[in-house]
């Protein structure tokens, strides 16, 4: 990892641990205006991450997000790919994952169904990519990150579609 990689992962986990501190005080003081109910959870480098909701205490929706713990950011896949996103681009029959799947490492984290089920919410589900190479166009995403992509339609459905 460069030294500008290192620093988006800085700003990155500092951010999400404000937002940790903040709930935590507000819920520390018995002010906590809000819940939060968590969602779905999976494994990434050293730690997980997961989907969660947050709801006033009248039950109207203020947040959905993903939430990173602390050791998420830490031993991430340094592969080009995880395979999850494949095409036999050329029909010869085999994957040549260099050339025929997307460079990404994908976590498919479904939202709380207290969220999901909700007509106000329209999303559903989240993408979370890890992209240890960037992905085109380069001169704009060439450097490691992450996509976070929020869906409204059925994960089936989306998976379905082909390049």
């Amino acid at each position: 990892m460069n030294s500008r990689s290192v620093s988006i992962f800085a700003a990155f986990a500092a951010a999400a641990a404000i937002g940790v501190v903040a709930q935590a005080c507000q819920v520390a003081t018995g002010r906590a205006l809000t819940k939060t109910v968590p969602g779905a959870e999976t494994q990434l480098g050293d730690g997980t991450v997961s989907s969660f909701a947050r709801f006033t205490r009248a039950n109207a929706p203020t947040a959905i997000g993903v939430l990173f713990s602390d050791g998420a950011l830490r031993n991430l896949p340094t592969a080009r790919t995880d395979e999850h996103r494949c095409h036999d681009h050329n029909g010869n029959g085999t994957i040549e994952p260099a050339t025929e799947c997307l460079p990404t490492h994908e976590r498919v984290i479904p939202l709380p169904t207290e969220a999901a089920r909700r007509a106000d919410i329209p999303f559903k589900w989240v993408l979370l990519n890890w992209n240890p190479v960037g992905h085109a166009p380069q001169h704009v995403y060439g450097l490691p990150h992450f996509d976070i992509h929020f869906y409204m339609d059925a994960i089936e459905n989306t998976f379905a579609l082909m390049p």
